[in-house]
């Protein structure tokens, strides 16, 4: 063929070049189709890696959840056992979210007795709240001394609540 080819001839492919490219590429094309094959294959295992690792994480979730509730009810039943919490104080009680009243919301560890007298309103109200209390009493009545009477039921205190007046 000559070095200068005039412009309409330049784009004519010789008849030979067809089969020959694709006999060329023949073995490259095997190959890529193995490796979808074989990622087709690492796909459905992903799959299948990624329903088990779900199902382990629904039932960690429900263990943790299991757990914390394990943990409040010990923690309810020992205080149940504390009498007034002065020579063994009370267990803090976490909120039904699993929350920690004192170091997630900063309110006064409810060790004792005394320390629930002393609740100031604004505490009285927040761990009244918190502990959803006031869906199962209401608080439409709900007056500073039976907040704070629910609060120490609600978290095992089986002894007496003094009143504030």
């Amino acid at each position: 063929m000559p070095i200068a080819v005039p412009h309409d001839q330049a784009d004519v492919v010789p008849a030979w070049f067809g089969p020959a490219l694709e006999t060329a590429l023949a073995p490259i094309h095997a190959l890529i189709t193995g490796i979808e094959d074989r990622l087709i294959g690492v796909e459905n295992r992903l799959t299948e890696v990624e329903d088990r690792l779900t199902e382990v994480e629904d039932r960690l979730t429900r263990v943790e959840e299991n757990q914390r509730a394990m943990k409040r009810d010990l923690a309810i039943s020992y205080n149940a056992s504390a009498a007034e919490g002065h020579q063994f104080p009370f267990r803090v009680v976490s909120f039904p979210d699993g929350s920690d009243p004192v170091v997630d919301h900063g309110l006064p560890a409810l060790v004792n007795t005394s320390v629930i007298n002393r609740l100031s309103n604004t505490h009285t109200s927040t761990y009244y709240e918190k502990y959803i209390l006031g869906d199962q009493y209401g608080n439409a009545d709900a007056t500073y001394d039976s907040k704070r009477f629910r609060i120490a039921v609600h978290i095992g205190c089986r002894v007496s609540i003094l009143s504030s007046a």
